[in-house]
Formats: C-alpha cells, sequence, structure tokens
C-alpha cells in the first residue's frame, strides 16, 4: 500500500483491508471472485485512485515499516529457538 499499488486480496479478516476503501476483497478460494476484482479495478481508473489513496492513509496509519518487520523477525526468531 505504501508504494502506490491498488490491492486485490483475499478476504482473510484482517482488519485493515477495507473492501472499497483500500483494496477489493473476494472470498479466498473464489477465482471468480478475484476474476471480479481484478476486472473491476482494471476497468475503472476512479476506482484505482480511491483505493491508491486509501491504501497510503493506511500505510501512515500503521507507522514505521521497518519496526514491522523488526517485529516479526523477533516473534520468528523467538519461535525458532524454542524449537
Amino acid at each position: 500500500m505504501s508504494s502506490g499499488c491498488a490491492i486485490v486480496a483475499a478476504d482473510t479478516g484482517a482488519e485493515f483491508l477495507k473492501d472499497g476503501e483500500n483494496c477489493l476483497l473476494f472470498k479466498p478460494g473464489d477465482q471468480n471472485g478475484l476474476n471480479n476484482a481484478l476486472d473491476r479495478m482494471i476497468a475503472d481508473e476512479k476506482l484505482r485512485k480511491k483505493l491508491i489513496g486509501g491504501g497510503y492513509t493506511t500505510a501512515a496509519e500503521a507507522g514505521d515499516p521497518t519496526e514491522y518487520v523488526e517485529s516479526w523477525n523477533r516473534i520468528i526468531g523467538e519461535c525458532c529457538d524454542k524449537g
């Protein structure tokens, strides 16, 4: 999102993904839903711009991605050490 890409994602319950605001969602495993979302995005420039703008907002609210990556690396490292 912080890269300015319009997002199409499987709806797995991630709270930050908001259908029609910062992404287009489809049900996991629903190939037709994925195709429809991609078709909508390709055909509608206004929608793409809205999703990109919403994505920038979401990314800004999420904070520094470096901290996020470092947190996950720490968690993964701790799990691997216990294994």
